[in-house]
């Protein structure tokens, strides 16, 4: 028999804000999909994020890029090749490991994420200008507590 867990009001809101959060994120990804799309129908939102993730980490391996985007290390594998293929990447001998190959982006590549990051910048724009900076700062902070209560 499965016992019924008293919700507090706080974990109710808890509860519909995560939802609201999926979603909105689900919505956010398939608008700048097709934004992204109609520029290059190779690039995609999980390449954006790969790009994103090896332009900030020191010396991105596939693992490391991974582990941030949260995401396998086999499928990041896959995604890198194909975009090894089409020019934005490319894998360099690592001076710390034999097997795992450093990932540089190349200058098309650079190109690529500074175009859709622009385009991202547009989009947030275009969204934010209905809220108060206020909202949009407590909003975040609690999004951030959230995170770091998941994380602990």
């Amino acid at each position: 028999m499965v016992r019924n867990v008293i919700k507090t009001p706080n974990a109710k809101e808890v509860k519909k804000i995560l939802l609201s959060l999926n979603r909105t994120v689900e919505i956010f990804n398939k608008h700048f999909d097709n934004i992204i799309y109609k520029n290059d129908s190779k690039m995609t939102v999980s390449r954006w994020q790969l790009l994103s993730a090896v332009n900030q980490l020191r010396f991105p391996t596939i693992s490391s890029v991974a582990r941030a985007v949260k995401n396998s290390r086999q499928n990041i594998s896959v995604i890198v090749n194909a975009m090894v293929k089409d020019g934005l990447l490319v894998l360099v001998d690592n001076p710390q490991h034999k097997k795992s190959k450093i990932l540089n982006i190349t200058q098309l590549g650079f190109e690529k994420l500074e175009f859709y990051n622009n385009q991202r910048d547009i989009l947030c724009n275009h969204l934010s200008n209905e809220f108060e900076f206020r909202d949009l700062q407590n909003t975040r902070t609690v999004l951030q507590k959230l995170y770091n209560r998941l994380e602990s």
